[in-house]
């Protein structure tokens, strides 16, 4: 038996990356390492354009799917991966990302505390002390939560 895949659409490519582990992230902190893959992955070759210009094509050209990317410099960077194969009817295929490398980070200080009168305490004051690195300001907000607890008919 003989089978013949009939697939007329020639090489395809679909550029997804990863941040710390995490599947399809496309932004974080200077210095930026990203790992970029191809989820197709049906080429001969690949071309990585890293902080693609169309004015000017710096490539990178690999035979796996997989490429690792650090970005040095706080910017919002295009990303364009080209997949080759010369013995489909398209040739090539593209497809795009936007990584987004920023200098602002959060310095996360939760704090909780009881509230109000009552034994046990049913309402908690969670108060949010974070700060950030950047110009955004102090984010200091308060949020009060009570918890009902009931009491079965007859029990006082």
């Amino acid at each position: 038996m003989v089978k013949i895949a009939m697939n007329l659409a020639g090489v395809k490519s679909s550029v997804t990356s990863a941040i710390n582990g995490v599947p399809r992230d496309t932004a974080g902190c200077v210095p930026l390492k990203v790992d970029f893959s191809d989820s197709i992955a049906n080429a001969q070759s690949y071309e990585w354009y890293f902080n693609y210009i169309p004015e000017i094509l710096l490539t990178w050209s690999l035979r796996t799917p997989n490429a690792t990317h650090t970005y040095p410099v706080v910017g919002y960077y295009p990303v364009m991966l080209v997949a080759i194969d010369p013995t489909t009817c398209n040739v090539r295929d593209s497809s795009f990302i936007h990584i987004k490398v920023g200098n602002i980070k959060a310095n996360l200080l939760p704090a909780w505390q009881p509230f109000g009168p009552g034994c046990p305490k049913f309402t908690y004051e969670f108060i949010n002390n974070s700060t950030n690195t950047g110009a955004l300001g102090v984010f200091r907000y308060i949020i009060r939560l009570g918890f009902w607890r009931w009491k079965p008919k007859g029990s006082g």
